[in-house]
């Protein structure tokens, strides 16, 4: 089968996911090309980069001014476009459409005109709202999107509310759209069910969400010396966090710099914060603060070498970075809210109310130096429920051969 994987970028959580979905189908023997815009250009043959970023910021920068976001990119769009008539992919596998590159609703009208077969990976809520990532604690995608109360969150508007507009656009393209899936995660998938903008509209949805490559990539890696490089003590027990500073929506500056705090005068602890993208920020003296890091090898050894991970995210479908942890042999602990707190069970993952640092705190004072064991408990529960190429199998199963088993 020819298949054309694409999404916004190569990096992040959602790019390595796409490059491995690519890498896999092309192991199973599939002609596979992995198509994105942002991010540096790739030497491995299946990668085509179809984008600049000087096209990335122009697309930004106008859909802050008019409030029209996935409707620039045209130039782009088209090449695109052009190199599948070419590679006439039998499927499509969309990862991220948002993100400033694609004029999204020309692309996916081609997808729907050309009779495609299209797989659409429901990363956050995007595909059934009228403008936002992530709902809560608003309802009216339930309905109707309109008079958005987010218009400043990303994708971001400086003036217009086009909510009320791109809901119906997207009710439009997604009618009668042939063989058109949707793929999220159990979180997720409770909320699409009650979308108006998935109903009554031929959308198959499914719930196998996706995975990582645990098997060969996100495991313990001791080779890379992260201890020297960033002078982590290891005698203390080491609490991560991964994620932008920037981001109020990951939490870091409101819930885990206050939690490092607490443990000011503690000398046995000692916090690694990785994604910092902010200058001439002070923080406390137990943070070692680290900038974004996008190699994938030195990420799994900070978390090798963490006793725990805390992800302090408000609104999050399904944290990739938690699977890393795991998949690392390192637990974690969450806020009970949005899909955090479906990603593992204790003694895997543990969770406390949303916003109690006071808890968090507690949880992390009993926290003992990571055991062996630990490590590979965790590792074994990531293996059995996360492994990508065993969630993947299941999806192409039922795209190719309409075996739906238990969905």
């Amino acid at each position: 089968m020819k298949i054309a994987v694409i999404n916004s970028c190569n990096y992040s959580s959602t790019g390595t996911i796409c490059h491995n979905t690519a890498n896999i189908l092309r192991k199973q023997g599939h002609d596979v090309i992995f198509c994105y815009a942002r991010g540096q250009k790739s030497d491995e043959s299946f990668c085509y980069k179809f984008e600049s970023m000087m096209e990335v910021r122009f697309h930004g920068i106008a859909t802050r001014i008019t409030g029209y976001e996935g409707c620039f990119s045209k130039p782009a769009t088209e090449r695109l476009i052009g190199f599948l008539n070419r590679f006439k992919p039998d499927l499509v596998i969309l990862g991220e459409l948002h993100g400033y590159y694609l004029a999204h609703y020309r692309f996916l009208s081609y997808l729907k005109e050309k009779k495609i077969k299209t797989l659409y990976f429901l990363f956050e809520e995007y595909a059934y709202t009228g403008k936002c990532g992530y709902t809560d604690p608003c309802l009216k995608y339930q309905v109707e999107c309109k008079k958005c109360p987010k218009i400043k969150d990303y994708p971001k508007t400086w003036f217009f509310d086009r909510s009320s507009y791109f809901f119906k656009k997207k009710q439009e393209t997604y009618s009668n759209f042939p063989s058109l899936f949707m793929n999220t995660v159990p979180y997720n998938y409770r909320k699409a069910l009650g979308a108006a903008l998935i109903k009554n509209t031929g959308v198959t949805l499914l719930q196998y969400g996706w995975g990582i490559d645990i098997k060969n990539k996100y495991k313990p890696n001791y080779e890379i010396d992260v201890i020297n490089e960033y002078g982590i003590d290891t005698t203390k027990k080491v609490i991560l966090s991964v994620a932008p500073l920037s981001d109020a929506r990951k939490g870091i500056k409101k819930y885990y710099i206050p939690c490092a705090e607490a443990f000011k005068d503690d000398k046995r602890f000692v916090f690694v914060l990785v994604g910092v993208d902010c200058q001439h920020e002070a923080f406390p003296k137990n943070i070692i603060a680290i900038p974004y890091i996008k190699n994938q090898d030195k990420l799994c050894a900070l978390f090798t070498i963490a006793d725990l991970f805390i992800i302090p995210s408000v609104a999050d479908t399904y944290p990739t970075v938690c699977l890393i942890s795991l998949g690392c042999g390192t637990p974690f602990i969450g806020f009970k809210c949005s899909g955090v707190q479906y990603m593992a069970p204790e003694p895997f993952g543990k969770y406390v109310e949303l916003g109690n640092v006071d808890h968090l705190v507690e949880l992390i004072k009993v926290t003992d130096k990571k055991s062996r064991s630990t490590i590979e408990q965790c590792r074994s529960y990531a293996l059995a429920n996360y492994d990508h190429e065993s969630i993947l199998k299941k999806i192409m199963d039922v795209i190719t051969n309409n075996n739906y088993g238990d969905i």
